[in-house]
């Protein structure tokens, strides 16, 4: 994550109004690399209390190319996330636009919890996929 910033501190590639936004410490950001290799700066929330409050379970939420987005991980080891949403209703993957394998059926979906991982959601709302992170469940390794 250091050598995206570096990268984008030496192509001058924020824009002033970028550069304002992040001076807004109100408001986290992501630099994403999207699907064509190019920076992507998006604004992002962190959700609170994903599997309960003890989990070592971290997602920050976020909206991009109209869909709702979550990035997530592991704070400090592996495991797996039982999460209460179908599988057809999102899309895992590594890196943006390649696509993972997910365990799951109409009612939940088990995610690796390690790395950090995204999750495209399709027609569900911000509040939905928050509830969704919160009444998930981890699984040690």
């Amino acid at each position: 994550m250091i050598r995206r910033w570096e990268d984008v501190r030496a192509r001058a590639w924020l824009t002033q109004e970028q550069k304002t936004a992040l001076r807004n410490l109100e408001q986290e950001h992501t630099l994403l690399v999207d699907e064509g290799g190019e920076f992507v700066l998006v604004p992002w929330d962190q959700i609170e209390g994903v599997a309960g409050a003890n989990a070592p379970a971290r997602a920050f939420i976020f909206e991009r190319r109209g869909n709702v987005w979550v990035a997530y991980w592991h704070a400090s080891g592996e495991g797996s996330l039982n999460v209460p949403l179908g599988a057809k209703q999102l899309t895992l993957m590594r890196d943006l636009g390649k696509p993972l394998a997910v365990r799951g059926n109409s009612k939940e979906v088990t995610l690796p919890l390690g790395e950090r991982r995204y999750l495209e959601f399709y027609k569900l709302t911000r509040q939905a996929v928050i509830a969704a992170f919160q009444n998930a469940k981890t699984i040690p390794s």
